[in-house]
């Protein structure tokens, strides 16, 4: 049997390297795994050992803000399997910020990475899958995406906005025989954190943000990640999740990937008024 073909973005380090080693180590894929800046493969070629790279494993430059990389390696991916099978988009970014100090243009690359440019790639890929009559196409996400965080603003934004974009998409194109997932993490144990100011500053800097304010700031996202500490997760273990959604007979539209994320699922969803939520964090923070 022909290896399915996946196509995963962000792979020079955390969930999408492990994402993309474990699927190549399995006897039934065949990935090309992306990443913006390839002078940054050295971890995942490392990773990938000589029994995948180059054979069941090929490194290519997707930048998901630059759609001009995207034909490249979709005509390569087309012109030497015939199919695409799974798309996984894994690429983004992450801001933690004193909302009011937010710069605009963070803002700007926040969205444009992790929800337009995710959107874009998708674009490309869906007439690819339309054609086949087949096709899964899976996004991470993060508990984010349905559960608002202090301090991750235009973060949980963008990832409320893949969530919603991919609900839509599903029912859409379900009778097109392309399946959506999304991958729902908690906290990960990834350079994402030590990346995420990437697009931006904390706002700790700006002398027009109160004293009060850049105090709270620290003492919650002190808290949180004492919260979060005791569950968090590998990103081989996210990987792993990823795998298991590609596998599948029948995929889930929704895979959180710990029992922590499927109680923060459900305790968001069990109250329709919003005031649980807001408890929870008044409760914790105080």
């Amino acid at each position: 049997m022909a290896p399915r073909i996946v196509l995963i973005t962000g792979c020079s380090s955390g969930i999408g390297l492990s994402a993309a080693v474990a699927l190549a180590k399995h006897p039934d894929f065949k990935v090309y795994a992306t990443m913006r800046n390839t002078g940054k493969k050295g971890d995942l070629e490392k990773a990938a050992g000589g029994g995948c790279l180059d054979k069941t494993l090929f490194i290519r430059k997707l930048d998901v803000k630059d759609d001009k990389t995207f034909k490249p390696v979709l005509d390569e991916i087309i012109n030497s399997n015939g199919k695409l099978d799974v798309l996984i988009n894994n690429a983004g970014l992450g801001m933690l910020t004193i909302s009011e100090a937010a710069p605009v243009e963070g803002v700007r690359h926040i969205l444009e990475t992790n929800v337009i440019g995710l959107f874009q790639l998708t674009q490309a890929v869906i007439p690819i899958m339309k054609k086949q009559k087949a096709g899964h196409i899976v996004n991470v996400t993060s508990i984010a995406g349905f559960l608002g965080t202090p301090y991750s603003t235009i973060y949980c934004a963008s990832k409320f906005a893949v969530e919603g974009m991919t609900e839509s998409l599903a029912a859409e194109l379900m009778s097109d025989n392309i399946r959506f997932s999304l991958i729902e993490p908690g906290p990960v144990k990834t350079n994402f954190r030590e990346n995420i100011q990437e697009a931006s500053g904390t706002g700790l800097d700006n002398p027009d943000v109160d004293e009060d304010t850049k105090k709270r700031f620290v003492a919650v996202l002190t808290k949180l990640r004492e919260i979060y500490a005791p569950v968090t997760q590998t990103a081989d273990e996210i990987g792993g999740v990823i795998v298991k959604a590609v596998t599948d007979e029948k995929p889930c539209l929704r895979y959180q990937t710990s029992e922590d994320a499927i109680k923060r699922a459900k305790f968001k969803l069990a109250d329709p008024s919003g005031n649980s939520f807001l408890s929870m964090y008044r409760e914790a923070l105080e």
